[in-house]
């Protein structure tokens, strides 16, 4: 019963029909954050596509490959190092999802080639969902950070940070979802009513067995 209250608040019961996995789609504009990139590459952009596969009303577990570019910035600061050109990178990351009330937040972690070379990256966005009419489709703004680990030994051995920011479109019947205060309401409620149940029972003579 405890375990069962729980997951009914989390949004994590099992209901009767099977939950279909939401695409997502979404394309915008990036740009570097700190470091040298800030000023050696400029304004880019880049898309992004994810399959989400729905674990209750409020989560989901996301699997996404993305595709990114920055033009090139200004000249390196110091003089020993050749320009960057252009930044180019392509990859995958798996996420967790959380959404409440039309707003999501989702991070996780994957790994991107850039400069010729697999590099890891953690990430986290955040953004919000309007259902278009009543159909199956959603639209919404979004904003991502990427963190891209550079190896210690490389030549230039900065950490790359990325800022992507746009718009996503997604496919797929969202969950119906209860707002999570009345979701609790109805748990604790059912709770008061099994609790009673027995005291009822007691007070009225006519659910008491009488044997002669």
């Amino acid at each position: 019963m405890a375990l069962a209250s729980v997951l009914a608040v989390l949004g994590l019961a099992p209901t009767a029909r099977a939950e279909t996995p939401r695409l997502h789609l979404g394309a915008g504009a990036a740009h570097a954050l700190g470091g040298p990139q800030m000023q050696e590459l400029g304004w880019g952009g880049g898309g992004r596509l994810g399959l989400e596969l729905p674990l209750g009303s409020h989560f989901g577990l996301e699997a996404s490959g993305s595709a990114l570019s920055l033009a090139e910035g200004r000249a390196p600061a110091d003089s020993r190092f050749a320009a960057r050109g252009s930044g180019i990178g392509w990859g995958g990351a798996g996420s967790m999802r959380v959404n409440a009330f039309g707003a999501w937040i989702s991070g996780g972690g994957g790994v991107v080639v850039t400069g010729g070379q697999a590099r890891p990256i953690v990430e986290a966005r955040i953004g919000y969902d309007a259902r278009i009419a009543r159909s199956a489709w959603t639209i919404g703004p979004f904003v991502q950070y990427t963190h891209i680990f550079q190896s210690a030994d490389a030549l230039r051995p900065e950490d790359a940070h990325v800022a992507f920011f746009g718009l996503e479109v997604s496919l797929g019947s969202k969950p119906e979802q209860a707002p999570l205060v009345i979701e609790i309401a109805r748990v604790l409620d059912l709770a008061r009513q099994r609790g009673d149940a027995p005291h009822e029972r007691a007070a009225n003579p006519q659910n008491m067995n009488v044997h002669a």
